[in-house]
């Protein structure tokens, strides 16, 4: 599948999430991940994102864009796609 039609399935996929995403909208959509491993991920920036206040926030656009770069796959409550291939030491 091309990449262009990729990137739109997966932004039909986080339809459902309010933009942008919190830190437990972003572990539920990678499968539910702690929310220690999803911090993580922010701190070492495999996705980018953007400190309001205390907390972090996601963009669906960046969460897309990282899934591309450091092949993260999108597990959600509503679709299933492959596994989830996480880069991180000690993870």
């Amino acid at each position: 599948m091309p990449e262009r039609k990729r990137r739109s399935e997966y932004m039909k996929m986080l339809k459902a999430y309010p933009e942008p995403l919190c830190i437990e909208q972003l572990c539920e959509i990678l499968g539910g991940i702690s929310t220690k491993t999803g911090y993580k991920l922010l701190k070492e920036e495999k996705i980018s994102s953007l400190k309001v206040g205390r907390e972090y926030r996601v963009t669906k656009v960046d969460l897309v864009n990282c899934n591309f770069e450091n092949k993260l796959i999108f597990l959600t409550k509503h679709h299933t796609v492959d596994i989830i291939l996480l880069s991180m030491d000690g993870v």
